[in-house]
């Protein structure tokens, strides 16, 4: 839950304890619903937590606003120009990509060092230092 619109940041304990307060209640009612005895009774009361944003009142309470928006966003992104990836932009991006660990490794092997220190000087980021001592 995101929480909006505070007036007087003194209020935000309050706000807070409240705000629990009202999500334990959602959460016990949950429960209850989910009695074998209570099913059929309460089914209206199995409300889902899900994520929303909510407007600090004056009193300490809060109101509902809006859903917070998932994954799929319910719609795109206007304040950005689209972003057109070509092959292009694969192939530099895919070239400027740093060596992996692996393959410093192997090289240092290739230049005859043992494996084992290979591997703690590229596991301790020493290979700076390595290489300007060569």
């Amino acid at each position: 839950v995101e929480i909006k619109g505070f007036q007087d940041l003194k209020a935000i304990p309050d706000v807070m304890d409240k705000e629990i307060e009202r999500q334990q209640k959602i959460l016990k009612e949950n429960a209850r619903s989910r009695a074998p005895a209570r099913r059929k009774d309460l089914p209206f009361v199995r409300k889902k937590m899900q994520g929303e944003v909510r407007k600090a009142l004056p009193d300490g309470n809060t109101e509902f606003l809006r859903p917070i928006p998932g994954g799929a966003r319910m719609y795109p992104e206007t304040d950005l120009p689209l972003v057109r990836i070509t092959h292009e932009l694969i192939r530099e991006a895919r070239d400027s990509l740093p060596k992996l660990r692996e393959e410093h490794q192997s090289e240092l092997e290739q230049l005859g060092v043992q494996k084992d220190i290979a591997l703690q000087v590229v596991r301790e980021n020493l290979l700076p230092l390595f290489n300007e001592l060569l």
